[in-house]
């Protein structure tokens, strides 16, 4: 007897012992073993209310403990069945931290496992079916959207330096799919549902399906195909395009307006940044927010705008004093970037913090200041991107305690100076790898 028809033994098995309307147990023969049953006659009809039912109950009734020990995993339909691995799966359904959103079902990553190993079977399938006229000259080419070249060069080498750090920001912790209001930009690129953008893959649909994927759709009803019958198309087949596009950047800079930046230096450099920030937000159509913290709270003194010109004449006219609370800083940078992101979901949120490492005023009066900004930190690694620069004449350890807090960027010149800041930021920005997590 071969390994496939022992597998297709137990599996028949296992089949048998599971109730069709998602059946879900782990079965001990000669190793430990997971099954869900779905109520398909196919498992390429496999969907999101499949993966949704399954999760749900896994993550009700199985601890994820009591699936240590599984070797194989199986999701079983009426006439086949796929076999995951197991790991996987189970880290899916159990991770409690994942860094993208998602559209439609919460759990369309373990269905998208599972996808791609039908995909994998079809794709095979599909080469014993090339000579059949149903698929011959069947190519669909790629769309493409035309993006211009960026025209904007920076007339200081500083700039471009400035440019990179937030390229970076930008696609290190990207959406998975955009959805409502998009605003165009150049920074960075998202996966979307509307019919604007590249082509780039497709998937099953999540709901009623708006951009159908012609080929892939007619390669899959090709599978069941029988060539003396009519030719259909199921709604199982449908597939869907997905796009690439590009979005704009939500850029908050929050800096210390305090009596500890009263110093000419500190302003001077502060200053600069800020301007730095704004004319790359400007040449990357980005937006742009300023909030300052001084006294007993903090200050929107710009809300989002793409205004060069406008933020200047804020920041040159800012006057520093007073105390510092910086978790009210931290807070309010927030609460702004969250508002805004509400209204275009697809934009890429990341907060600047310029300080100095000082906090001496409490949220609340009698509050413990390190543990307010601890509190704020964590809402802030949710679901903002966060670069800190310590503009310190030493080093503050309180402004890197804060990057790794927010699971951020820490910079800080060795000196008070602008050009030793740039070279800093510049070092470290060539030792970290863009990371994409863009993906369906």
């Amino acid at each position: 007897m071969t390994s496939s028809d022992l597998t297709y033994q137990i599996v028949d098995y296992l089949r048998k012992n599971l109730d069709r309307e998602y059946g879900i147990k782990i079965f001990k023969l000669s190793t430990s073993i997971f099954a869900a049953r779905v109520p398909r006659q196919q498992i390429r009809e496999f969907g999101d209310i499949d993966s949704d039912r399954i999760a749900e109950y896994m993550r009700a009734h199985i601890p994820g403990s009591r699936l240590n020990r599984a070797t194989h995993a199986y999701i079983i339909a009426d006439t086949d069945y796929v076999e995951v691995d197991p790991a996987n799966l189970f880290d899916c359904v159990y991770d409690a931290e994942i860094d993208i959103d998602t559209i439609g079902s919460d759990t369309d990553y373990v269905f998208n496992s599972i996808e791609s190993r039908i995909i994998l079977e079809e794709q095979k399938e599909a080469e014993k079916l090339r000579e059949k006229s149903i698929v011959e000259a069947i190519e669909e080419p790629e769309e493409s959207e035309e993006i211009t070249p960026d025209q904007n060069v920076p007339v200081e080498d500083a700039e471009a330096t400035i440019h990179r750090i937030l390229d970076h920001f930008a696609h290190g912790k990207q959406k998975k799919i955009a959805v409502g209001r998009q605003t165009s930009g150049r920074r960075a690129e998202v996966l979307t549902q509307t019919k604007r953008g590249r082509y780039v893959r497709y998937r099953m649909p999540v709901d009623k399906p708006g951009d159908i994927a012609i080929a892939p759709t007619i390669r899959a009803a090709a599978m069941h195909a029988d060539p003396d019958k009519e030719f259909t198309i199921r709604g199982s087949d449908i597939r869907e395009k997905v796009r690439r596009r590009r979005v704009a950047t939500l850029i908050c800079v929050v800096f210390d307006a305090s009596g500890s930046m009263d110093d000419l230096k500190k302003t001077s450099v502060t200053k600069s940044v800020v301007l730095a920030l704004l004319r790359d937000a400007y040449q990357r159509r980005d937006r742009v927010s300023l909030v300052t913290y001084a006294g007993r709270g903090a200050e929107v003194i710009l809300p989002f705008t793409s205004s060069v010109e406008l933020a200047r004449r804020y920041i040159e006219h800012i006057p520093f004093g007073s105390t510092t609370p910086l978790a009210a800083g931290l807070k309010r940078g927030m609460e702004v970037l969250r508002s805004e992101n509400r209204k275009e979901p697809s934009a890429i949120p990341i907060l600047v913090l310029v300080t100095d490492g000082t906090a001496n005023m409490p949220l609340q009066i009698g509050g413990n200041i390190n543990r307010e900004i601890a509190n704020v930190c964590r809402l802030l690694k949710q679901d903002i991107n966060v670069l800190v620069i310590d503009i310190s004449e030493e080093g503050a350890d309180l402004a890197e305690d804060i990057a790794h807090a927010c699971g951020g960027g820490y910079y800080h010149p060795s000196r008070i100076s602008q050009q030793v800041l740039y070279h800093a930021i510049k070092c470290e920005q060539e030792s970290v790898s863009d990371v994409k997590s863009e993906g369906v």
